[in-house]
């Protein structure tokens, strides 16, 4: 079990810059939310330091599996992966692509095999070199807004990835500067404002939930996006036309295809997927 460890309390928003930030819940393990009242979007704050997180992540990246809803089951992400890019292919042909968070690698399979220059980034180096012989093709590591590949890409694809950095406003702007023209940003995370989470919320205040917060997954997320939040956030601070959002799409081990329920089109369920293109 590593021990928490706690930068200094943020007096500015990470993603748009406000000043105008308030305390806006702590959870059952005491750790501290804000809300920003120019953008909207929750963060925990203060944030774990960044030894804290390398060494979180060491040991994630060894036991992704356990974190993951199909475990073991390499499947059912591939299929989920298949259909994220059926979808952005409906907007651009296949070209050069970046996965960020590229994780076990399996979205930068799936792109290959689709016919994307597709390549990866991750935070280890020597996960990386593993990732990189086993699929060949280049998987970048180190810090990211430091990232010089040389190229620009037609997308860049963020699966699970947004709700994880301290800095994502500079991953933003490393993503914007990584785009070609018209380049394409896929975005899935977590929805803050789900019915789910919005029934949990109702539920507190009621005292008829204990673990207060919960459903914030502060032990490794520490933003918290909506669809409309981020959505206005990416097209007034990041020169961004979003194309669409709805719900994230899993898959079951058992099939050939993703889940689909007329539900997806009239409520946002507990995660959701976002495609934006760059315009500025």
């Amino acid at each position: 079990m590593i021990e928490l460890q706690f930068d200094p309390k943020l007096d500015q928003c990470p993603l748009c810059h406000s000043g105008e930030i308030k305390d806006h819940k702590k959870d059952f393990n005491g750790i501290h939310i804000s809300l920003c009242q120019g953008c909207h979007i929750e963060f925990m704050n203060p944030q774990y330091t960044d030894d804290y997180l390398a060494a979180f992540y060491a040991q994630y990246q060894r036991e992704d599996s356990k974190h993951h809803r199909y475990g073991e089951k390499v499947k059912p992400r591939e299929l989920v992966h298949e259909y994220n890019f059926k979808q952005i292919e409906s907007y651009i042909q296949p070209e050069n692509l970046l996965c960020v968070g590229c994780g076990n690698g399996l979205d930068v399979k799936v792109g290959l095999d689709r016919g994307w220059n597709a390549e990866g980034y991750e935070v280890g180096e020597e996960y990386t070199q593993e990732l990189s012989k086993k699929l060949n093709t280049t998987i970048y590591h180190g810090d990211f807004t430091k990232l010089n590949p040389g190229k620009k890409y037609a997308c860049i694809y963020l699966n699970h990835v947004l709700e994880h950095p301290k800095n994502p406003g500079t991953y933003l702007d490393k993503i914007v500067e990584l785009l070609s023209d018209k380049g394409l940003l896929y975005i899935a995370c977590p929805n803050i404002d789900s019915f789910s989470n919005r029934l949990k919320n109702v539920m507190e205040k009621l005292g008829l939930k204990k673990s207060i917060g919960k459903h914030y997954d502060t032990w490794h997320h520490l933003f918290y996006y909506s669809p409309s939040k981020l959505k206005r956030l990416l097209e007034k601070e990041y020169g961004f036309e979003v194309l669409y959002t709805g719900n994230d799409k899993k898959a079951k081990a058992t099939t050939t295809k993703v889940e689909h329920s007329f539900i997806d089109d009239i409520a946002y369920k507990s995660s959701f997927r976002l495609i934006a293109r760059k315009i500025k």
